[in-house]
């Protein structure tokens, strides 16, 4: 069993490392010996890995948004806190943690920030006319 899969894996080394013959651009028929059938075995694998990497992404974004949560009740108390400070010094103290919260704040803000797609939106149902502008059939004479 052992050496079957040391030959396999050997294939991979094999398919990754040359270039790929004229036949094998021409058609790429899917047989479990050949090359193409490979190569959809290593995509797939780096989809799962992508599909875990997913995963732990989600739990990253969890943790992520429990602290933003933690950082805008800290941010809350400490602009109570600089309304309530009697002093000059002790609200310019306040002042600048309240300013050290609002970085840290942005900070997570952007690591949760969705990316934009690249993908154009599709066109609003509104511009989209509510009758066809296509001529009707005429009818045909007989």
């Amino acid at each position: 069993m052992l050496s079957k899969l040391v030959k396999y894996g050997k294939k991979h080394v094999e398919d990754v490392t040359t270039p790929v013959t004229e036949g094998q651009k021409k058609i790429r028929r899917p047989t479990g010996g050949q090359r193409a059938t490979r190569r959809v075995t290593r995509i797939a694998g780096s989809t799962g890995l992508g599909i875990g990497a997913l995963t732990a992404g989600t739990a990253v974004y969890k943790k992520s948004k429990e602290k933003q949560a933690e950082l805008k009740r800290k941010l809350k108390e400490a602009k109570t806190a600089e309304k309530n400070a009697k002093t000059t010094a002790k609200k310019a103290q306040v002042k600048a943690s309240v300013e050290k919260i609002m970085r840290q704040l942005a900070q997570e803000q952007v690591k949760t920030a969705k990316p934009k797609t690249l993908r154009p939106k599709a066109r609003p149902k509104s511009a989209a006319p509510s009758v066809s502008l296509r001529p009707k059939a005429r009818p045909k004479n007989k």
